[in-house]
C-alpha cells in the first residue's frame, strides 16, 4: 500500500478498545527504507518485487504507536521451546521473525 499510515490508522479504528492486533511484516534492519521517487522498475530493482513500496525496519513500531497502539515487539529468536524447526533455511528467515503485538488501550 502506498500510504501505510492510512492502513495502520484503519487497523486502529476497527480494533475495539481493549482489543489487540498481531501484525507481522518483513523487517529489514532498524530503519525503514522508502523512496517515493522510485517507479515500478526502480522498486523491482531495489526491493525485488515492484509492488513493494518500502523495506520496513523495526522503527515500524513508531508508526503503530503514533496511531495510538501500545506496542510490544517480539522476535522468534526469543521464543523458547521447539514450536518451529529452527534448522530450516529460508531467504526470509531474518526478515520474517518479528511480531508486533498492538493493544488498543481503553480510554
Amino acid at each position: 500500500m502506498k500510504d501505510d499510515l492510512q492502513a495502520i490508522k484503519e487497523i486502529y479504528r476497527v480494533v475495539e478498545p481493549g482489543g489487540w492486533a498481531l501484525i507481522v511484516i518483513p523487517v529489514y534492519g532498524e530503519r525503514t527504507f522508502e523512496d517515493p521517487s522510485l517507479d515500478y522498475a526502480g522498486r523491482e530493482k531495489i526491493h525485488g518485487i515492484a509492488s513493494h513500496m518500502r523495506m520496513n525496519g523495526l522503527d515500524f513500531r513508531l508508526k503503530l504507536s503514533e496511531a495510538g497502539f501500545h506496542v510490544n515487539v517480539f522476535s522468534l529468536d526469543d521464543v523458547p521451546g521447539s514450536y518451529f524447526d529452527k534448522s530450516v533455511s529460508s531467504p526470509h528467515i531474518d526478515s520474517d521473525k518479528y511480531l508486533f503485538f498492538c493493544n488498543k488501550v481503553i480510554t
